[in-house]
């Protein structure tokens, strides 16, 4: 027979690698497609490259340096950017976007990355405040962050591979 399947002992075993790899996958994303919309517009070329740096900058920080106000931070943050994200798709913005931009892979993956963001970095906050909140080590990874890690780098390798735009 097989042994048990192993269950988290905690939020932060499950979750936090979530948060970690699909933050750094959506800061791959706005690197990806930030010279596009420097093209575009500056304005909306900084936009993407701050972003990148923020979300990167988030992944190392929490991989090194973990606290709760950065989980704060990232559930903050990238709300703030799937709002902003929302708006575009729907309304534009006055004054610089006339109307609705066009969903594409890119923005969709990248949304998908940032509510698991939201998601896990919320979760991990519900938990013991008294909580290390180190990052587990690779071999103690539940299943799906490892599974989410292989699949994320291969859905940027996908889309850089398509030739979608952004």
């Amino acid at each position: 027979t097989l042994p048990p399947a192993r269950v988290a002992d905690h939020p932060r075993e499950r979750y936090l690698p979530l948060a970690v790899v699909s933050s750094a996958a959506a800061a791959g994303v706005h690197a990806a497609v930030g010279p596009e919309h420097f093209r575009e517009q500056v304005l909306f070329g900084l936009f993407f490259a701050g972003a990148a740096l923020a979300q990167i900058g988030w992944a190392v920080l929490m991989a090194t340096r973990p606290s709760r106000g950065l989980l704060v931070a990232a559930v903050i943050g990238n709300l703030a950017v799937l709002t902003l994200w929302l708006i575009t798709r729907t309304l534009g913005l006055p004054g610089l976007l006339p109307g609705p931009e066009a969903v594409g892979p890119w923005d969709l993956c990248c949304a998908a990355w940032e509510l698991i963001v939201v998601i896990s970095a919320a979760r991990v906050l519900q938990s013991d405040h008294h909580v290390d909140l180190r990052l587990p080590a690779w071999s103690d990874w539940e299943p799906v962050a490892r599974i989410g890690t292989l699949g994320s780098a291969l859905v940027l390798l996908a889309l850089t591979l398509s030739g979608a735009g952004a």
